[in-house]
Protein backbone atom coordinates (compact mmCIF):
# COMPACT_ATOMS: atom_id res chain seq x y z
CA UNK A 1 0.00 0.00 0.00
CA UNK A 2 1.71 3.13 -0.85
CA UNK A 3 0.72 6.95 -1.75
CA UNK A 4 1.90 8.15 -5.10
CA UNK A 5 2.92 12.12 -5.34
CA UNK A 6 1.16 13.99 -7.49
CA UNK A 7 -0.43 17.21 -8.56
CA UNK A 8 -4.25 17.86 -9.68
CA UNK A 9 -5.42 21.59 -10.88
CA UNK A 10 -9.09 22.19 -10.67
CA UNK A 11 -11.60 24.52 -9.57
CA UNK A 12 -14.05 23.22 -7.39
CA UNK A 13 -16.26 26.58 -5.54
CA UNK A 14 -15.76 28.79 -2.63
CA UNK A 15 -15.76 25.40 -0.59
CA UNK A 16 -13.60 23.35 -2.73
CA UNK A 17 -10.22 24.85 -4.44
CA UNK A 18 -8.79 22.27 -6.04
CA UNK A 19 -5.05 23.28 -6.61
CA UNK A 20 -3.07 20.57 -5.07
CA UNK A 21 -0.45 18.67 -4.17
CA UNK A 22 0.78 15.89 -2.34
CA UNK A 23 3.91 15.89 -0.20
CA UNK A 24 5.34 13.11 1.95
CA UNK A 25 3.72 14.18 5.16
CA UNK A 26 1.68 11.13 6.48
CA UNK A 27 -0.71 10.21 5.18
CA UNK A 28 -5.01 10.34 5.99
CA UNK A 29 -6.94 8.24 4.29
CA UNK A 30 -5.91 4.13 4.34
CA UNK A 31 -7.57 1.75 1.64
CA UNK A 32 -7.13 -1.89 2.65
CA UNK A 33 -8.59 -5.11 0.90
CA UNK A 34 -12.03 -6.54 2.30
CA UNK A 35 -12.50 -10.34 2.09
CA UNK A 36 -15.61 -10.87 -0.71
CA UNK A 37 -15.58 -15.02 -1.03
CA UNK A 38 -15.77 -14.80 -4.79
CA UNK A 39 -13.23 -14.30 -7.91
CA UNK A 40 -16.44 -12.80 -9.91
CA UNK A 41 -16.02 -9.29 -11.35
CA UNK A 42 -18.12 -6.90 -9.12
CA UNK A 43 -19.74 -3.52 -10.76
CA UNK A 44 -21.79 -1.76 -8.84
CA UNK A 45 -22.01 -1.32 -4.88
CA UNK A 46 -24.84 0.49 -3.00
CA UNK A 47 -25.85 0.91 0.90
CA UNK A 48 -29.00 1.31 1.86
CA UNK A 49 -27.77 2.60 5.50
CA UNK A 50 -24.79 2.30 7.33
CA UNK A 51 -24.90 -1.66 8.43
CA UNK A 52 -26.59 -2.68 4.77
CA UNK A 53 -25.02 -3.02 1.63
CA UNK A 54 -25.00 -4.86 -1.72
CA UNK A 55 -22.79 -5.71 -4.55
CA UNK A 56 -23.53 -6.47 -7.95
CA UNK A 57 -21.14 -8.75 -9.54
CA UNK A 58 -21.27 -11.14 -13.19
CA UNK A 59 -23.20 -14.46 -13.24
CA UNK A 60 -26.37 -13.28 -11.62
CA UNK A 61 -24.62 -12.81 -8.07
CA UNK A 62 -25.79 -10.87 -5.34
CA UNK A 63 -23.36 -9.72 -2.12
CA UNK A 64 -24.73 -8.77 1.08
CA UNK A 65 -23.59 -7.42 4.40
CA UNK A 66 -25.28 -6.70 7.53
CA UNK A 67 -22.01 -5.63 9.34
CA UNK A 68 -21.33 -2.11 8.07
CA UNK A 69 -19.10 -4.18 4.99
CA UNK A 70 -17.09 -6.23 7.47
CA UNK A 71 -18.03 -9.41 5.92
CA UNK A 72 -19.71 -9.89 2.76
CA UNK A 73 -21.53 -13.27 1.57
CA UNK A 74 -24.18 -14.34 -1.65
CA UNK A 75 -27.60 -13.28 -1.33
CA UNK A 76 -29.64 -16.30 -1.46
CA UNK A 77 -33.02 -14.66 -3.92
CA UNK A 78 -35.25 -15.47 -6.32
CA UNK A 79 -37.47 -13.76 -9.11
CA UNK A 80 -34.73 -12.72 -11.13
CA UNK A 81 -35.02 -13.63 -14.66
CA UNK A 82 -31.16 -14.15 -15.93
CA UNK A 83 -30.84 -15.51 -19.51
CA UNK A 84 -27.36 -16.26 -21.09
CA UNK A 85 -26.06 -12.72 -22.94
CA UNK A 86 -27.98 -10.80 -19.95
CA UNK A 87 -26.48 -12.51 -16.67
CA UNK A 88 -24.34 -10.01 -15.09
CA UNK A 89 -26.04 -6.79 -12.72
CA UNK A 90 -24.61 -3.59 -13.67
CA UNK A 91 -26.19 -1.35 -11.23
CA UNK A 92 -27.55 -1.58 -7.76
CA UNK A 93 -29.41 1.30 -6.48
CA UNK A 94 -30.75 0.59 -2.87
CA UNK A 95 -32.55 3.64 -1.09
CA UNK A 96 -32.45 2.22 2.65
CA UNK A 97 -32.03 -1.41 3.99
CA UNK A 98 -35.01 -3.11 2.53
CA UNK A 99 -35.78 -1.09 -0.62
CA UNK A 100 -33.73 -1.19 -4.00
CA UNK A 101 -33.48 -1.42 -8.14
CA UNK A 102 -30.98 -3.69 -9.98
CA UNK A 103 -30.55 -3.59 -13.64
CA UNK A 104 -29.27 -6.35 -15.69
CA UNK A 105 -26.84 -6.63 -18.73
CA UNK A 106 -23.70 -7.78 -20.03
CA UNK A 107 -21.24 -6.37 -18.10
CA UNK A 108 -18.41 -6.39 -20.92
CA UNK A 109 -20.32 -5.31 -23.69
CA UNK A 110 -23.40 -3.57 -23.21
CA UNK A 111 -26.46 -5.27 -24.96
CA UNK A 112 -28.07 -3.21 -27.17
CA UNK A 113 -32.14 -3.88 -27.47
CA UNK A 114 -31.80 -5.77 -24.23
CA UNK A 115 -31.50 -5.39 -20.17
CA UNK A 116 -33.58 -5.30 -17.32
CA UNK A 117 -35.07 -3.72 -14.22
CA UNK A 118 -35.88 -5.67 -10.79
CA UNK A 119 -37.55 -4.11 -7.67
CA UNK A 120 -37.17 -5.85 -4.01
CA UNK A 121 -38.78 -4.39 -0.80
CA UNK A 122 -37.53 -7.35 1.12
CA UNK A 123 -33.75 -6.64 1.25
CA UNK A 124 -33.32 -8.48 -1.62
CA UNK A 125 -34.38 -11.97 -1.04
CA UNK A 126 -37.12 -11.65 -3.42
CA UNK A 127 -37.50 -9.44 -6.87
CA UNK A 128 -40.43 -8.30 -9.13
CA UNK A 129 -39.48 -7.13 -12.73
CA UNK A 130 -39.82 -3.28 -13.16
CA UNK A 131 -40.98 -1.95 -16.99
CA UNK A 132 -38.75 1.00 -18.42
CA UNK A 133 -40.08 1.96 -21.73
CA UNK A 134 -36.51 1.82 -22.59
CA UNK A 135 -34.73 -0.70 -24.43
CA UNK A 136 -31.75 -1.09 -22.81
CA UNK A 137 -31.50 0.32 -19.66
CA UNK A 138 -28.22 0.76 -17.55
CA UNK A 139 -28.61 2.35 -14.27
CA UNK A 140 -31.39 3.76 -12.34
CA UNK A 141 -32.25 7.11 -10.08
CA UNK A 142 -34.61 6.62 -7.61
CA UNK A 143 -36.40 9.95 -5.06
CA UNK A 144 -37.86 6.78 -3.48
CA UNK A 145 -39.79 3.32 -4.19
CA UNK A 146 -41.99 5.26 -6.73
CA UNK A 147 -40.37 8.46 -8.37
CA UNK A 148 -37.02 7.84 -10.20
CA UNK A 149 -35.80 7.46 -13.50
CA UNK A 150 -33.63 4.89 -15.57
CA UNK A 151 -31.28 5.42 -18.02
CA UNK A 152 -29.54 3.90 -20.88
CA UNK A 153 -30.20 3.67 -24.79
CA UNK A 154 -33.02 3.33 -27.21
CA UNK A 155 -34.11 0.44 -29.68
CA UNK A 156 -33.43 2.21 -32.83
CA UNK A 157 -31.47 5.27 -31.68
CA UNK A 158 -29.38 6.34 -28.84
CA UNK A 159 -28.94 8.07 -25.09
CA UNK A 160 -32.39 7.80 -23.50
CA UNK A 161 -33.59 8.59 -20.39
CA UNK A 162 -37.47 7.70 -18.53
CA UNK A 163 -39.13 9.07 -16.03
CA UNK A 164 -41.17 6.86 -13.46
CA UNK A 165 -44.10 9.02 -11.49
CA UNK A 166 -46.38 7.37 -8.79
CA UNK A 167 -44.75 4.06 -10.30
CA UNK A 168 -45.82 4.57 -13.86
CA UNK A 169 -43.10 4.94 -16.14
CA UNK A 170 -44.84 7.99 -18.17
CA UNK A 171 -42.29 9.80 -19.98
CA UNK A 172 -39.24 9.11 -22.31
CA UNK A 173 -37.03 10.89 -23.98
CA UNK A 174 -35.06 10.41 -26.43
CA UNK A 175 -31.12 12.61 -26.12
CA UNK A 176 -29.42 11.19 -29.58
CA UNK A 177 -29.85 8.76 -32.52
CA UNK A 178 -26.65 7.84 -32.55
CA UNK A 179 -25.69 4.56 -31.16
CA UNK A 180 -24.96 5.77 -27.90
CA UNK A 181 -25.49 5.09 -24.25
CA UNK A 182 -26.59 7.20 -21.01
CA UNK A 183 -24.13 6.42 -18.09
CA UNK A 184 -24.39 8.76 -15.71
CA UNK A 185 -26.64 10.47 -13.26
CA UNK A 186 -27.62 12.54 -10.20
CA UNK A 187 -30.00 15.20 -8.67
CA UNK A 188 -30.15 18.15 -6.39
CA UNK A 189 -33.72 17.99 -6.06
CA UNK A 190 -36.48 16.42 -7.47
CA UNK A 191 -36.62 19.30 -9.98
CA UNK A 192 -33.12 19.52 -11.18
CA UNK A 193 -30.90 17.00 -12.37
CA UNK A 194 -28.55 16.18 -15.15
CA UNK A 195 -27.21 12.92 -17.03
CA UNK A 196 -24.21 12.54 -18.93
CA UNK A 197 -22.37 9.73 -21.37
CA UNK A 198 -21.03 8.85 -24.75
CA UNK A 199 -19.70 11.85 -27.08
CA UNK A 200 -18.82 13.56 -23.59
CA UNK A 201 -22.26 15.57 -23.45
CA UNK A 202 -24.69 16.15 -20.26
CA UNK A 203 -28.06 16.95 -20.14
CA UNK A 204 -29.74 19.08 -17.46
CA UNK A 205 -33.21 19.21 -16.76
CA UNK A 206 -34.89 21.98 -14.12
CA UNK A 207 -38.43 20.61 -14.37
CA UNK A 208 -38.23 17.14 -13.03
CA UNK A 209 -37.31 15.48 -16.36
CA UNK A 210 -40.07 16.58 -18.47
CA UNK A 211 -37.18 18.89 -20.60
CA UNK A 212 -33.36 18.92 -21.03
CA UNK A 213 -30.83 20.72 -22.77
CA UNK A 214 -27.50 19.67 -23.62
CA UNK A 215 -24.32 21.17 -23.10
CA UNK A 216 -20.70 19.89 -24.32
CA UNK A 217 -18.05 19.52 -22.03
CA UNK A 218 -15.74 20.85 -24.47
CA UNK A 219 -13.62 17.45 -25.53
CA UNK A 220 -12.03 17.69 -28.73
CA UNK A 221 -13.44 15.80 -31.53
CA UNK A 222 -15.58 12.87 -28.99
CA UNK A 223 -16.63 9.77 -30.09
CA UNK A 224 -18.58 7.91 -28.26
CA UNK A 225 -16.63 4.72 -27.40
CA UNK A 226 -13.06 6.97 -26.67
CA UNK A 227 -15.07 9.65 -24.56
CA UNK A 228 -18.08 9.55 -22.16
CA UNK A 229 -19.21 10.65 -18.71
CA UNK A 230 -18.63 7.68 -16.34
CA UNK A 231 -20.01 9.39 -13.23
CA UNK A 232 -21.69 12.66 -12.26
CA UNK A 233 -22.17 14.09 -8.76
CA UNK A 234 -23.38 17.37 -6.78
CA UNK A 235 -21.66 19.00 -4.03
CA UNK A 236 -23.79 21.77 -4.11
CA UNK A 237 -26.68 23.62 -6.41
CA UNK A 238 -24.07 25.55 -8.70
CA UNK A 239 -20.83 22.78 -8.69
CA UNK A 240 -20.96 19.17 -10.33
CA UNK A 241 -18.31 16.93 -10.74
CA UNK A 242 -18.20 15.05 -13.98
CA UNK A 243 -16.02 11.68 -14.11
CA UNK A 244 -14.51 11.00 -17.65
CA UNK A 245 -12.92 7.85 -19.04
CA UNK A 246 -10.28 10.26 -20.76
CA UNK A 247 -6.65 9.63 -19.47
CA UNK A 248 -5.13 11.71 -17.27
CA UNK A 249 -8.07 13.85 -16.63
CA UNK A 250 -9.79 12.55 -13.41
CA UNK A 251 -12.59 15.36 -13.07
CA UNK A 252 -14.36 17.99 -15.03
CA UNK A 253 -15.46 20.99 -13.06
CA UNK A 254 -18.53 23.16 -13.36
CA UNK A 255 -19.53 26.32 -10.93
CA UNK A 256 -22.32 27.58 -12.83
CA UNK A 257 -24.88 24.55 -12.67
CA UNK A 258 -23.43 22.79 -15.55
CA UNK A 259 -23.71 25.28 -18.43
CA UNK A 260 -19.60 25.39 -18.58
CA UNK A 261 -16.99 23.44 -17.47
CA UNK A 262 -13.15 23.60 -16.37
CA UNK A 263 -10.66 20.24 -16.97
CA UNK A 264 -9.13 18.79 -13.90
CA UNK A 265 -5.96 16.96 -14.97
CA UNK A 266 -3.52 14.64 -13.26
CA UNK A 267 0.16 14.01 -13.83
CA UNK A 268 0.34 10.97 -12.01
CA UNK A 269 2.41 7.89 -14.21
CA UNK A 270 -0.65 5.75 -13.56
CA UNK A 271 -2.67 7.91 -16.28
CA UNK A 272 -6.25 7.24 -14.35
CA UNK A 273 -9.46 6.42 -16.07
CA UNK A 274 -12.12 7.12 -13.70
CA UNK A 275 -14.92 4.49 -13.61
CA UNK A 276 -16.94 5.95 -10.98
CA UNK A 277 -16.78 9.02 -8.06
CA UNK A 278 -18.56 9.61 -5.28
CA UNK A 279 -19.06 13.19 -3.37
CA UNK A 280 -18.49 13.09 0.57
CA UNK A 281 -19.68 16.17 2.83
CA UNK A 282 -16.81 15.66 5.31
CA UNK A 283 -14.15 14.42 2.66
CA UNK A 284 -14.92 15.46 -0.68
CA UNK A 285 -14.13 13.33 -3.59
CA UNK A 286 -13.25 9.86 -4.04
CA UNK A 287 -13.11 8.44 -7.84
CA UNK A 288 -11.77 4.95 -8.81
CA UNK A 289 -10.57 3.48 -11.87
CA UNK A 290 -7.97 1.51 -13.55
CA UNK A 291 -4.33 2.96 -14.10
CA UNK A 292 -4.32 2.88 -17.92
CA UNK A 293 -0.29 3.40 -18.22
CA UNK A 294 0.10 0.04 -15.88
CA UNK A 295 1.48 -2.87 -17.68
CA UNK A 296 -0.97 -4.55 -15.24
CA UNK A 297 -4.49 -4.03 -14.96
CA UNK A 298 -4.00 -2.48 -11.64
CA UNK A 299 -6.90 0.00 -10.54
CA UNK A 300 -6.99 3.35 -8.62
CA UNK A 301 -8.05 5.13 -5.89
CA UNK A 302 -7.90 8.53 -5.82
CA UNK A 303 -9.28 11.14 -2.95
CA UNK A 304 -8.72 14.86 -2.40
CA UNK A 305 -9.53 15.62 1.29
CA UNK A 306 -11.00 19.40 1.52
CA UNK A 307 -10.02 19.79 4.91
CA UNK A 308 -6.61 19.00 4.56
CA UNK A 309 -5.99 20.25 1.08
CA UNK A 310 -4.38 17.08 -0.11
CA UNK A 311 -4.59 14.74 -2.90
CA UNK A 312 -3.96 10.83 -2.52
CA UNK A 313 -3.44 7.96 -4.86
CA UNK A 314 -3.14 4.86 -3.99
CA UNK A 315 -3.18 1.65 -6.89
CA UNK A 316 -4.88 -1.74 -5.81
CA UNK A 317 -4.62 -5.42 -7.46
CA UNK A 318 -7.31 -4.78 -10.11
CA UNK A 319 -9.44 -2.49 -11.92
CA UNK A 320 -12.44 -0.66 -9.93
CA UNK A 321 -15.83 -0.04 -11.25
CA UNK A 322 -17.73 1.52 -8.54
CA UNK A 323 -17.55 3.17 -4.82
CA UNK A 324 -20.37 4.00 -2.79
CA UNK A 325 -20.35 5.96 0.58
CA UNK A 326 -22.03 4.41 4.24
CA UNK A 327 -21.80 7.71 5.95
CA UNK A 328 -19.95 10.56 5.71
CA UNK A 329 -16.62 9.08 5.63
CA UNK A 330 -16.21 5.54 4.83
CA UNK A 331 -16.28 4.41 1.42
CA UNK A 332 -16.11 0.87 -0.06
CA UNK A 333 -15.07 0.07 -3.63
CA UNK A 334 -15.74 -2.84 -5.86
CA UNK A 335 -13.80 -4.56 -8.90
CA UNK A 336 -12.18 -7.25 -11.17
CA UNK A 337 -11.37 -10.53 -9.51
CA UNK A 338 -14.24 -10.12 -6.40
CA UNK A 339 -11.85 -6.92 -5.08
CA UNK A 340 -13.38 -5.36 -2.26
CA UNK A 341 -11.45 -1.94 -0.81
CA UNK A 342 -12.68 -0.22 1.84
CA UNK A 343 -11.87 3.17 4.12
CA UNK A 344 -13.05 1.67 6.86
CA UNK A 345 -10.31 0.40 9.57
CA UNK A 346 -11.10 -3.06 10.24
CA UNK A 347 -9.17 -4.70 13.40
CA UNK A 348 -10.58 -8.58 12.99
CA UNK A 349 -9.43 -10.22 16.33
CA UNK A 350 -8.89 -6.95 18.00
CA UNK A 351 -11.70 -4.96 19.83
CA UNK A 352 -11.04 -1.18 19.90
CA UNK A 353 -12.26 0.46 23.02
CA UNK A 354 -14.53 3.49 23.41
CA UNK A 355 -11.74 4.75 26.09
CA UNK A 356 -8.43 4.31 24.66
CA UNK A 357 -5.98 4.16 27.36
CA UNK A 358 -5.17 8.01 28.47
CA UNK A 359 -1.71 9.64 28.53
CA UNK A 360 0.29 6.61 26.66
CA UNK A 361 2.02 8.02 24.17
CA UNK A 362 3.71 6.18 20.66
CA UNK A 363 6.16 7.90 18.77
CA UNK A 364 7.57 8.55 16.64
CA UNK A 365 4.92 7.77 13.96
CA UNK A 366 5.57 7.24 11.20
CA UNK A 367 9.30 5.21 11.39
CA UNK A 368 11.44 3.20 9.80
CA UNK A 369 13.03 1.22 12.41
CA UNK A 370 11.99 1.96 16.21
CA UNK A 371 8.16 2.46 17.77
CA UNK A 372 8.60 3.85 21.59
CA UNK A 373 5.84 3.22 23.92
CA UNK A 374 5.45 5.31 27.50
CA UNK A 375 2.74 5.95 30.09
CA UNK A 376 3.64 8.07 32.76
CA UNK A 377 1.80 5.97 35.73
CA UNK A 378 1.25 2.65 34.30
CA UNK A 379 2.98 -0.31 35.40
CA UNK A 380 2.38 -4.44 34.61
CA UNK A 381 3.02 -7.01 32.11
CA UNK A 382 1.59 -6.28 29.07
CA UNK A 383 0.98 -7.50 25.19
CA UNK A 384 2.60 -5.65 22.04
CA UNK A 385 0.88 -6.50 18.84
CA UNK A 386 1.04 -5.41 15.47
CA UNK A 387 -1.68 -6.48 12.81
CA UNK A 388 -1.94 -5.76 9.40
CA UNK A 389 -5.44 -3.80 7.78
CA UNK A 390 -6.93 -7.07 7.21
CA UNK A 391 -6.65 -8.27 10.64
CA UNK A 392 -4.18 -10.55 10.29
CA UNK A 393 -1.36 -10.87 13.50
CA UNK A 394 2.38 -9.93 12.29
CA UNK A 395 3.75 -9.66 15.50
CA UNK A 396 3.39 -10.05 18.99
CA UNK A 397 5.96 -9.68 22.39
CA UNK A 398 5.47 -10.10 25.73
CA UNK A 399 6.82 -6.68 27.50
CA UNK A 400 6.83 -5.17 31.07
CA UNK A 401 5.55 -1.39 31.17
CA UNK A 402 7.19 0.52 33.76
CA UNK A 403 6.26 3.79 34.65
CA UNK A 404 7.50 6.71 33.16
CA UNK A 405 9.80 4.39 30.83
CA UNK A 406 10.32 3.83 27.13
CA UNK A 407 9.19 0.91 25.55
CA UNK A 408 10.87 -0.27 22.70
CA UNK A 409 9.88 -1.85 19.38
CA UNK A 410 11.48 -3.08 15.97
CA UNK A 411 9.50 -3.05 13.00
CA UNK A 412 12.00 -2.71 10.92
CA UNK A 413 11.36 -5.79 9.07
CA UNK A 414 7.54 -4.79 8.11
CA UNK A 415 6.97 -4.00 4.96
CA UNK A 416 6.01 -0.13 4.57
CA UNK A 417 2.58 0.60 5.00
CA UNK A 418 -0.24 0.99 7.91
CA UNK A 419 -0.45 -1.62 10.66
CA UNK A 420 -2.66 -1.44 13.72
CA UNK A 421 -0.34 -1.05 16.96
CA UNK A 422 -2.48 -2.48 20.09
CA UNK A 423 -1.27 -2.64 23.55
CA UNK A 424 -3.02 -5.22 25.92
CA UNK A 425 -3.06 -4.61 30.10
CA UNK A 426 -4.67 -6.87 32.36
CA UNK A 427 -8.10 -5.15 32.03
CA UNK A 428 -7.29 -2.72 29.51
CA UNK A 429 -6.42 -2.50 25.75
CA UNK A 430 -4.95 0.66 23.60
CA UNK A 431 -4.94 0.46 19.70
CA UNK A 432 -3.64 2.98 16.98
CA UNK A 433 -2.43 3.50 14.01
CA UNK A 434 1.41 3.51 13.06
CA UNK A 435 2.96 4.07 9.63
CA UNK A 436 6.13 2.45 8.36
CA UNK A 437 8.44 4.10 6.38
Amino acid sequence: MFFIPTIMKTIFSTILILSIFINSSFAQQYWNEVSSGTTLKLNTISFGSDQVGYVGADDSTILKTTDGGSTWSVLQHTGITFTGSLRDVIDIDFLNANEGFLTINNSDTLTYYAGTVFKTVDGGSTWTQDFPNICSPIKTFHFDINNGFAIGASCFGGKTIDYKNNGNWTNTTYLSWNIDYLRAIAFQDTSYGIVGGDSATIHRTFDGGTTWDTINLGITNPSFNDAYIAELAFVNASTIIAATNLTNELFRISTDSGKTWTNSFTTSFMGPKVKSLTFSPKDSVISVGHAANSSNNLGTISHFNKTLNSFEEQSTRDILYDVAMTNDSIAFAVGDSGLIMTNKILLTGVQQLTAPIANLKVFPNPTANYIYIQHPTQTGKASLQVHNLLGQLLMENQVELIANKQLQLNIEDLPTGIYTLSLHLENSLHTTLIQKE
